[in-house]
C-alpha cells in the first residue's frame, strides 16, 4: 500500500486515507491513526452521508491533512 506524500512548512509527511481514518507517517518515521472525523473537523454523519451521496462533504483532501499537520 503506497502512502502519498505532502510537504507542510518544508517538512514531508506522508499519509493515507482509508474509510473511517487516515494513518499519518511524520518525517521522523512515527506513525499516527487519526479519525476522518478529527481530520477534516467535520462530524461523522456529514462525512458518512457525503460519502453514500458522494459529495465533497465526504472527501477528504490534502489541504485538509495539511491544516491537521499544521494544527499539531
Amino acid at each position: 500500500m503506497s502512502l502519498r506524500k505532502i510537504n507542510v512548512d518544508g517538512a514531508v509527511w506522508e499519509y493515507r486515507i482509508g474509510k473511517g481514518s487516515a494513518v499519518l507517517v511524520a518525517p521522523d518515521g512515527r506513525k499516527a491513526v487519526v479519525g476522518l472525523d478529527k481530520l477534516t473537523g467535520r462530524s461523522w454523519d456529514t462525512l458518512e452521508r457525503g460519502q453514500w451521496k458522494r459529495t465533497s462533504d465526504g472527501m477528504v483532501t490534502p489541504k485538509d491533512v495539511a491544516a491537521y499537520i499544521r494544527a499539531l
